[in-house]
């Protein structure tokens, strides 16, 4: 994943540790629905009149595919290990 996201962003492995891990899972999910839209379309998908949607709006058979807002819950960052095993303790 590192090689993938370094070649699409070469700054990035420049960043903290921290905001390149997060920048890198974002930038690979972009480039993994971008891959399913093009192999969606390869297959025969129509690209559907879409003004106003956040992305490509495509249509495969009888079903519209937005592959964004299909995947928008896994734009959501991860919480860093760190933090999570910090959650509900006192300082």
């Amino acid at each position: 994943m590192v090689d993938v996201a370094a070649r699409l962003a070469p700054g990035l492995l420049s960043l903290p540790r921290e905001e390149a891990a997060q920048r890198l899972y974002l930038i690979c999910l972009d480039a993994l629905a971008t891959v399913l839209q093009g192999a969606l379309l390869e297959r025969g998908a129509k690209v559907e009149e879409s003004f106003g949607e956040s992305s490509l709006v495509l249509r495969f058979g009888d079903e519209r595919i937005d592959v964004m807002a299909e995947y928008g819950a896994w734009r959501k960052i991860p919480e860093p290990a760190a933090a999570r095993s910090t959650v509900g303790q006192s300082a």
